[in-house]
């Protein structure tokens, strides 16, 4: 008998812990939402504020916990040069858009992180390549 009340008294405070939990969480989200609502347009959120706001909302599960996770480094521009170099000299014919489709096609970031290549970021790249001698002028791309 007294096994039995021990775990209806375990499980009482076990139901309780978890009520004050959810109510604390529902506290934070009006919080963050009333935050949100009530904000002016163009309110500068300084760094500190920025991310404290994030990792509630984080906690709260309404954000994924990996954006909070440190940017991606950048890639060495001179790997890229290298990379780009040696498209050209393995397919001399080969177009701006072309070497933008094997380098996004193999998952390389662009010198400032992104995803997407443009010709304009392919032709500083061969540029700098022809600068350094890594490729001679053959009028490709």
């Amino acid at each position: 008998m007294r096994y039995r009340e021990r775990t209806e008294e375990e499980l009482k405070r076990a139901k309780t812990i978890s009520e004050q939990a959810a109510a604390a969480q529902r506290r934070q989200f009006d919080e963050l939402e009333s935050l949100y609502h009530t904000a002016p347009i163009g309110l500068a959120v300084f760094d500190r504020a920025l991310i404290r706001a994030v990792r509630r909302l984080a906690a709260v599960g309404l954000v994924r916990q990996d954006v909070l996770d440190p940017a991606p480094k950048r890639v060495d521009s001179n790997d890229l040069v290298l990379m780009v170099a040696g498209l050209v000299r393995a397919e001399p014919s080969i177009t701006l858009d072309g070497i933008a489709r094997r380098l996004q096609g193999m998952g390389q970031r662009t010198p400032r992180g992104g995803l997407r290549w443009s010709r304009s970021s392919v032709k500083n790249l061969l540029d700098r390549a022809k600068e350094q001698g890594l490729v001679r002028d053959l009028g490709a791309a």
